[in-house]
C-alpha cells in the first residue's frame, strides 16, 4: 500500500528533529556531566564507567569520549533482537536516535575548562536539559534505547518483571561500583542528575504509554480472552461483528494495555489465533479504572 505523501513528509520532519534532538542530548551530556566527572544511570552509565576504567588501566586517553561508542555496541544486538516486537517506523526512528546519541557523544568535544563553576548547578541543568531532549525524542516516536529496549524484551519473557525494578537492579548495581571505585560526591551527583532527568522527562512525556489493540478474528476468542485475562491480569471487551469482503461474521477483541505488554499480547495471538488481525493504536488516553501494571 502506497503512504500518503504528507504522511512521509511528516515522517520525515520528525525523523529530522530526533537526529537534531538526539545530537543535542549527546552535547548537554559531554557539556555538563562527562567534564564533571559524573555519570548517566543505566547502560550509558555502565558504559561511561567501563570507559573511565579501561582508560585507568591502559593509560591511553583517546582525544574522543568513546563511552557512546560503546554505548552502541551494546545497543545493536539488542536493537536486532527487539526489532520483530517493534513496528518498522518505530524501529527506525530508535536507530536514528540511537546512532545520533552514540556518534554526538563520540564526535562532540569535551570542553577543556568546566562550563559551570558548580557542580550542583551543572548536574540540574544538565539532567533537565536531557531528560527534556529525550522526551522529545520519545514524543516524535522515538525510542533512547538501553534500558527501555532490554525491558521490552524481558517482559516478553517474564510478565512479573517491571521497567522500574529492572532500572532500580541496574543503577543500584551501577551506583554501588561507582561508589567503591570513585566517591560518594560523585555518586551524589550522579544520582542528582539521573533524578533531574527522570522528572523532566516524565514532563515532557509520559512513559507509561498506553495502546489500545483490536483483535478481529474468526474463530471461538474464548481461550485467547482466558489467556489474556490470566498472563497478562487485563479485561477483554468483546462484540460480534460482520467481515463484509467474505461475508462472514467475525468477533472483535478490545484490549488497552501498556506498550511493554504488546510484545506479550502478539505472542499470545500467534499461539492461540494465528489467523487473526490486529490493529494497535498508540499514545491513548484511558480514564477510570485502567491499571497502570509498570512504572
Amino acid at each position: 500500500m502506497k503512504i500518503p505523501q504528507q504522511t512521509l513528509e511528516d515522517e520525515g520532519r520528525k525523523s529530522l528533529l530526533i537526529v537534531v534532538l538526539s545530537v543535542l542530548f549527546a552535547g548537554v551530556t559531554n557539556w555538563f556531566i562527562v567534564p564533571y566527572g559524573l555519570y548517566s544511570g543505566g547502560i550509558l552509565g555502565f558504559c561511561q564507567l567501563i570507559r573511565t576504567l579501561i582508560t585507568e588501566a591502559t593509560g591511553v586517553k583517546p582525544p574522543f569520549d568513546y563511552a557512546g561508542l560503546l554505548y552502541y555496541a551494546v545497543n545493536i544486538p539488542i536493537m536486532i533482537v527487539v526489532s520483530r516486537l517493534m513496528g518498522k517506523r518505530y524501529f527506525a526512528k530508535t536507530i536514528l536516535c540511537v546512532t545520533a546519541q552514540s556518534l554526538g557523544m563520540a564526535l562532540i568535544p569535551i570542553p577543556s575548562t568546566i562550563p559551570i563553576a558548580s557542580p550542583l548547578a551543572a548536574v540540574l541543568v544538565g539532567g533537565i536539559l536531557r531528560g527534556a531532549l529525550v522526551g522529545l525524542c520519545m514524543k516524535y516516536g522515538a525510542n533512547d534505547g538501553g534500558m527501555d529496549l532490554v525491558a521490552i524484551l524481558m517482559l516478553q519473557k517474564d510478565r512479573h518483571i517491571t521497567v522500574g525494578n529492572l532500572n532500580l537492579i541496574i543503577n543500584a548495581a551501577l551506583y554501588i561500583a561507582m561508589g567503591i571505585h570513585f566517591n560518594l560526591t560523585t555518586v551524589v551527583y550522579s544520582l542528582i542528575s539521573s533524578a533531574m532527568m527522570a522528572y523532566a522527562l516524565d514532563r515532557f512525556y509520559s512513559q507509561g504509554i498506553n495502546v489500545e489493540v483490536h483483535i478481529i478474528t474468526r474463530q471461538d476468542p474464548g481461550e485467547l480472552n482466558s489467556m489474556i485475562l490470566k498472563e497478562l491480569h487485563r479485561s477483554v471487551t468483546t462484540w460480534d461483528g460482520m467481515g463484509i469482503y467474505a461475508g462472514k461474521p467475525v468477533h472483535i477483541l478490545y484490549v488497552v494495555l501498556n506498550k511493554y505488554e504488546v510484545a506479550a499480547l502478539r505472542r499470545l495471538v500467534r499461539l492461540y489465533e494465528p489467523d487473526a488481525f490486529l490493529v494497535e493504536t498508540q499514545g491513548v488516553t484511558v480514564g477510570g479504572n485502567f491499571e497502570k501494571h509498570l512504572g
